[in-house]
């Protein structure tokens, strides 16, 4: 057991297989059990010795203490391309923890565009370009509840520049915003109300609270998915109401 350990131990993870935040709490725990019971379905994925893809199955292979199972990287594909359609599809980021690992990415490749990273992640210019302010100017606190979801990066980019602007000694920037700028931002919102509309109309369309969770209680699998999301979908839903209220009462 103690080489299966060091084995997955000395494992290094590719830096842009780092920009996705690690599984905690109950998400991974339900890794580790899902995988004590039906042992490792998924091969962690490796090029010259470093994780592309599987960090966190390599750390449940550590608690468990089986030999993790390995695959390379199949050819003609890029580690870039390979690490974001194997994660996001996967672990269901909010739109502010793609943005932020978005915004890491910039860069990293010269052949990778600005548009070609918001296609991938599926978010718009803005909202990266929103990300790389919070990366750049943000506090260490705002990042980190960025990346763990509990704040958008929008919010706290708008912060950032009320502070820019209170503490500022010279002129302050223009309020317009460009064409493409605005274009981009109704798009954003628009894409937004869309997603919040429909899964209003899903939440308010179930069946009975009590007759669901009898449901779900009793099937192991579907109670682990509930444990994992329910207190982070309360915590939304609570810092919604109070969002919405305090705008309310603002108006």
């Amino acid at each position: 057991m103690s080489n299966v350990v060091q084995l997955t131990k000395s494992m290094k993870a590719h830096p842009i297989a780092d920009l996705f935040p690690l599984m905690d709490g109950a998400e991974f725990n339900a890794l580790v059990d899902s995988m004590r019971t039906n042992g490792q379905l998924d091969p962690i994925i490796v090029q010259d010795g470093v994780i592309i893809d599987g960090r966190n199955r390599a750390r449940a292979c550590q608690v468990l203490g089986i030999e993790p199972r390995i695959a390379h990287l199949p050819a003609g594909v890029t580690v870039e391309e390979y690490i974001v359609t194997a994660n996001l599809p996967r672990r269901r980021l909010a739109v502010s923890q793609r943005a932020i690992v978005a915004a890491r990415l910039v860069g990293t490749n010269p052949r990778l565009k600005l548009d070609d990273i918001a296609a991938m992640f599926e978010i718009g210019r803005a909202t990266i370009s929103e990300a790389r302010l919070v990366i750049a100017e943000g506090s260490e606190e705002q990042i980190a509840a960025c990346v763990a979801g509990r704040l958008s990066v929008n919010a706290v980019a708008r912060v950032i520049r009320g502070s820019r602007s209170v503490g500022a000694q010279s002129p302050s920037r223009p309020v317009a915003r460009s064409r493409e700028e605005r274009a981009e931002n109704q798009r954003f919102v628009a894409e937004i109300w869309s997603r919040v509309s429909a899964a209003l109309d899903q939440l308010t369309g179930l069946p009975l609270p009590a007759d669901v969770a009898k449901i779900v209680k009793v099937h192991p699998q579907r109670r682990r998915v509930v444990d994992a999301k329910l207190l982070r979908a309360l915590q939304w839903l609570e810092e919604f109401k109070d969002a919405y209220i305090s705008e309310d009462a603002a108006a």
